[in-house]
């Protein structure tokens, strides 16, 4: 990813979760992704997909916690938005949706056994061309 695009990426991000604090580094010696900073400390990855012929970002965050209401906490602490909330899905037991007020942003994966959670969120290139600089 070129640093233009890490730039997009970042001020896209910066602006759904109105934190001037989180940051987008590269990754040495993997062009396909970034590392996703809060402040000083590195909190999750951003990969880059080119599957179908278009530009897209994944952005992985850990979250150690497997109840919905302490993961939705732990999201509103880390990535600093209040409105962050976690519902259930019908009818899956080992996934959640991820919103900001009514607004559907990322998916919460069960893994390492049930043991914590996966915050997995994609970036579309039309997201991006909506970005203002934050």
């Amino acid at each position: 990813m070129e640093k233009s695009e890490l730039d997009q990426v970042q001020n896209y991000l910066r602006r759904l979760f109105r934190n001037p604090e989180i940051r987008l580094a590269p990754r040495a010696q993997r062009p396909d992704m970034a590392e996703f900073y809060i402040g000083s400390e590195q909190q999750g990855i951003v990969t880059l997909d080119t599957e179908d012929g278009d530009r897209s970002y994944n952005l992985q965050i850990n979250v150690p916690e497997t109840d919905l209401q302490r993961a939705a906490a732990f999201l509103r602490k880390l990535l600093g938005h209040p409105d962050i909330k976690v519902m259930g899905r019908p009818k899956k037991k080992d996934s959640a949706e991820v919103y900001i007020g009514e607004e559907f942003i990322a998916v919460l994966f069960l893994e390492d056994n049930g043991k914590a959670f996966s915050f997995q969120m994609a970036i579309l290139d039309t997201d991006l061309d909506e970005s203002e600089p934050a």
